[in-house]
């Protein structure tokens, strides 16, 4: 049986930082060409508690039959990555992408949280977006 995740949809990434009651990483700015995402919190069927190590959250945006997704969770211990992902030089954070050739698939290991970029765009524009997160904090915190 397949786990199915709840999804609650939230107005913005600030609505994201304060319902999971801290930081995300999120892009500084959406590709222009992209529809703007749905931010969404993905939370586990049996278990309301946005505090979950299962909880995590996606932006997901689809324009003219084209997906890009940003998806995160928080980093686990002893969780296992894709493999063939290969190291991207001289980048901010720890950046994995998949090889030349394949569908992207990048993954930024920024404080405490994995965030992955995939989707049905060319690979320049999901290395972009994973180039520009940034963390938007929880208000009142």
């Amino acid at each position: 049986m397949a786990f199915q995740y709840r999804e609650e949809r939230l107005a913005s990434e600030l609505d994201l930082a304060n319902r999971l009651g801290e930081p995300v990483w999120v892009p500084a700015q959406w590709p222009v060409d992209l529809n703007p995402p749905e931010y969404i919190l993905m939370l586990p069927p049996t278990d309301s508690d946005a505090h979950d190590l299962r909880s995590h959250y996606q932006l997901r945006s689809i324009t003219d039959g084209h997906l890009l997704l940003v998806s995160s969770h928080r980093r686990r211990q002893g969780e296992h990555l894709e493999s063939g992902l290969l190291p991207v030089e001289r980048e901010r954070f720890v950046t994995l992408t998949r090889p030349a050739g394949q569908p992207p698939h990048i993954v930024v290991r920024a404080p405490a949280w994995d965030v992955h970029v995939t989707g049905s765009v060319t690979p320049d524009m999901a290395l972009a977006v994973a180039r520009s997160l940034v963390q938007v904090s929880v208000t009142g915190h």
